[in-house]
């Protein structure tokens, strides 16, 4: 299929497609007279990068997943990115003060 067709067929835009070529997240196609041209490999590998993203995943971690790492050691890893975003989301929510600069909680240096 073109990266018009994979495009369409995964909602994902084909310039966005093409930069996961240029940093590795999608292997690059082969091409039929100068024009890329996919397998259904790039199927899951799309529904698998678009996953990652909504697990919260960064590109780099998501190369890594793509590359054979552990899925449970790297989302334990978000998970624990999380908890500590929890807290100080909590933390903030619950300040009293009216905007940064004037919060007790945090000391800025100059």
């Amino acid at each position: 299929m073109t990266i018009g067709e994979l495009a369409a067929r995964t909602g994902v835009s084909a310039s966005a497609i093409r930069y996961w070529e240029r940093v590795g997240a999608l292997p690059a196609p082969v091409r039929v007279s100068g024009q890329r041209r996919y397998g259904p490999e790039a199927l899951r590998r799309i529904a698998a990068l678009r996953l990652a993203q909504r697990c919260g995943f960064t590109l780099h971690e998501t190369r890594q997943l793509l590359h054979g790492s552990s899925w449970q050691e790297l989302a334990h890893q978000k998970q624990q990115q999380l908890e500590a975003m929890q807290a100080t989301l909590s933390q903030v929510a619950n300040c009293e003060c009216v905007n940064l600069k004037e919060c007790r909680q945090l000391s800025f240096t100059a």
